[in-house]
């Protein structure tokens, strides 16, 4: 029985003493394996090479898009600006780099910065993983033009609740100098309208600045003309005369059928138009050979009436000295001024003789009212009224 209790604690210690040779060679080879890995860098090494490959992938998808967009009707010979443009539309996030003014991209949260090389070939560089926040003025579009404003429609990404500021000059330098806008207005995310005023015929560059509620801000200029254009004169008050207006236009060549009267539904060779009766609502378009409108700034409304109202006189018993006439006029259907209320009525008087050098008074005496009483007459004469 003792020899059998001996052996079992022999076994006991064999077994310890094996379990703990085991555990330190395991420890021994757990540590060469892990210089192995750090001191080689092994595990930096496979890091780089996971992000170098995920920077290769959104270099790759850069480069399909780019020669994606070369083949598109729509931007045409692709440029630097064009196709930024183009990766806004694709939904692709870019702003400008605040030292080279170049455009960043954001691909899947990486961001790289591009250009276009002297001989049409996309670059890309990684710069490494974040998120473009900053606006991006995507375009400024000329939406109405006059012989005296711009106006014009801005459209940026990303700026909710970001402000506008609008420029004008007529050089670039005097538009690099400028320090005061003409305007500021809250932005949003997709688009804003200002309007320039009171130009002058000429060259004009226009630029738009975006800041955005970071504080990251972009910036666009266009460049724009401002053509002549004027009008004959035309009569503000009622006349009984027909009105001839006259377009003068300077916007190089023009259509071949360049005016319109009507704010462009009917467009005419000539420069002029006749008008007979009351128009209101004239609008005048000039349309050059390159399909630009130019707006006259004013709504025409011409007041003509040729047709004169029907007057009937009546006359009260004659007292012994005076006679007092009352004016009761018909407004015919087509005339189109009427009888103002504080219309003057002009009343002129004569006597009633053969003879040809009698003539009815001068000046008249003019009352704004439909009655009037003559007095100071002499008794027993005829006399001749006129209103």
């Amino acid at each position: 029985m003792k020899e059998r209790l001996k052996k079992i604690k022999d076994n006991k210690g064999i077994t310890l003493a094996v379990l703990i040779i085991t555990i330190i060679v395991l420890i021994i080879l757990a540590s060469i394996t892990l210089v192995m890995f750090t001191g080689d860098g092994l595990i930096e090494r496979a890091g780089e090479a996971a992000e170098s490959t995920d920077a290769a992938e959104g270099s790759e998808q850069l480069q399909r898009e780019y020669l994606e967009s070369v083949g598109k009707d729509k931007y045409g010979d692709v440029d630097l600006d064009k196709f930024v443009e183009y990766l806004e539309d694709k939904g692709y996030p870019t702003e400008k780099d605040k030292e080279t003014g170049k455009p960043k991209v954001e691909v899947d949260g990486k961001i790289y910065d591009v250009d276009i090389d002297e001989n049409d070939n996309l670059e890309t560089d990684y710069e490494g993983r974040g998120k473009v926040t900053g606006p991006r003025i995507r375009q400024i579009t000329v939406v109405e033009k006059t012989n005296s404003s711009i106006g014009i429609t801005v459209k940026a990404s990303r700026m909710e609740g970001g402000t506008y500021y609008y420029f004008i000059a007529n050089t670039l330098e005097e538009l690099e100098n400028a320090e005061d806008s003409l305007e500021s207005a809250d932005g949003n995310s997709k688009e804003a309208k200002y309007t320039y005023k009171n130009l002058t015929p000429g060259k004009y560059y226009i630029k738009v600045v975006a800041v955005n509620e970071e504080g990251k801000m972009d910036s666009k200029t266009i460049e724009e003309n401002m053509y002549k254009l004027a009008v004959s004169e035309y009569p503000k008050n009622w006349v009984k005369e027909d009105v001839t207006l006259t377009v003068t236009a300077e916007m190089g060549e023009l259509d071949s059928k360049p005016y319109s009267f009507n704010g462009g539904k009917d467009w005419q060779e000539g420069n002029t138009a006749t008008y007979s009766k009351k128009t209101e609502g004239i609008e005048i378009w000039v349309k050059n050979a390159l399909g630009e409108i130019l707006k006259y700034d004013e709504i025409i409304n011409l007041y003509i009436d040729k047709i004169a109202p029907r007057v009937t006189l009546t006359a009260e018993s004659p007292k012994t000295n005076s006679i007092t006439v009352n004016v009761k006029t018909e407004e015919d259907a087509d005339m189109e001024s009427g009888i103002s209320p504080d219309a003057t009525y002009k009343y002129y008087i004569k006597k009633n003789e053969k003879s040809e050098e009698t003539s009815y008074t001068e000046p008249p005496i003019e009352v704004q009212g439909t009655s009037y009483k003559f007095e100071g007459l002499e008794q027993n004469t005829k006399y001749d009224i006129k209103v």
